[in-house]
């Protein structure tokens, strides 16, 4: 199974994430490739499989661990899009193309375009961190 690690601080702002990024080397070999993400950018529809605080130089941090989520380009969109949030991303391929049909309306989305595997594709392809 597939998970992404996020966080989320108590306290002074920015330590934790400048730590996370002082270390993004040592996360993505010790975690398989991920990188832990601010909580705000854990998807809505994120399983959380287990969460626990804990006390880092003086600091509370909230350390929560999801169940791997697909992410779409717009997270208020219609109904297709609340679908997409649904499929396993590990039975998605780069690339692909879902197509479906919600109230006889047909829809065709492309991953990197409409959705994303995972929220670190979409930050990194927005640019939104320039640790990542």
């Amino acid at each position: 199974m597939s998970l992404k690690r996020f966080f989320d601080k108590y306290g002074a702002a920015g330590v934790v994430e400048k730590t996370v990024t002082m270390n993004v080397g040592l996360f993505r070999t010790k975690f398989t490739g991920s990188v832990p993400l601010p909580k705000i950018f854990a998807p809505e529809w994120s399983v959380v499989l287990r969460k626990d605080e804990v006390n880092i130089s003086g600091l509370k941090v909230e350390v929560s661990v999801y169940r791997l989520a697909i992410t779409v380009k717009n997270i208020s969109a219609d109904d297709a899009c609340a679908l997409l949030g649904t499929i396993d991303p590990l039975t998605a391929e780069a690339g692909a193309t879902m197509k479906c049909s919600v109230d006889s309306v047909s829809h065709s989305m492309k991953e990197g375009e409409d959705f994303r595997l995972n929220i670190v594709s979409k930050l990194e392809a927005t640019k939104a961190f320039k640790w990542l």
